[in-house]
């Protein structure tokens, strides 16, 4: 019987962890400076935890920008993984801390630093402006809001954003 498989496939398997490659793939595992999961439980401890700034992807399974958005930040995380920490919300699975951080649309992003909320931007970003983004909140520079590039998106909701239903505001 011919294996109908990719060899290419198949070396990425058979090479060192074979597990390895399907937690990757099913996002359980992460590399340094990727987005590391987040729950509720969790959240106050991680914000506050550390000096670096540290930025929180917010997201849904169901939504497909969050799925591109989430590749985003897997590519450029690793680039800033000594200057910040990046970690990724479920908010389906993790209501309490979307509900407290305001959450109406996802894909969404926020900076902290010391524990506290600096910037956010809901909506899906290009890459290039992502990137200048992270590197203005990483060096703390007095910024102008994301949202007012005429560039981007609008964050007015329309057809193409994600809402989550019954989120509210900060508490």
């Amino acid at each position: 019987m011919e294996n109908t498989h990719p060899k290419c496939y198949i070396g990425l398997v058979q090479k060192g962890d074979p597990m390895g490659f399907f937690k990757r793939l099913l996002g359980l595992e992460t590399k340094p400076g990727e987005p590391a999961p987040l729950t509720d439980d969790q959240f106050d401890e991680e914000m506050s935890n550390g000096e670096l700034p540290c930025f929180v992807y917010c997201f849904s399974l169901w939504c497909s920008s969050c799925q591109v958005m989430g590749g985003l930040l897997n590519e450029v995380g690793p680039d800033y993984a000594d200057q910040a920490r990046f970690f990724k919300l479920d908010v389906t699975k993790n209501p309490v801390t979307a509900s407290r951080l305001g959450i109406k649309g996802v894909p969404a992003i926020f900076s902290f630093r010391n524990g506290k909320p600096v910037e956010s931007h809901v909506g899906l970003i290009p890459l290039d402006p992502l990137k200048e983004w992270i590197e203005r909140n990483i060096a703390g520079k007095e910024r102008p809001a994301l949202q007012n590039d005429p560039s981007l998106p609008s964050e007015e909701p329309d057809a193409a954003d994600d809402i989550i239903p019954g989120s509210g505001p900060v508490l």
